[in-house]
């Protein structure tokens, strides 16, 4: 009775941790993703200053 009271709790410790790493993986992604996003609108803000502030060739 007893181990398996302790085989249980082992198992729902192993499924518990399985999720918190699960949980911890998905928060890391979507960070850089964010960080990602970040850059991409920053260089595409940098794009469009460059863009603006050069001279225009006239033909």
């Amino acid at each position: 009775m007893i181990l398996a009271e302790i085989e249980e709790r082992a198992v729902e410790d192993v499924k518990h941790n399985k999720r918190r790493e699960c949980e911890s993986r998905w928060r890391a992604a979507v960070e850089e993703a964010k960080k990602l996003a970040l850059r991409e609108q920053l260089a595409m803000g940098l794009r469009d200053e460059a863009a603006r502030r050069s001279p225009r060739r006239r033909r």
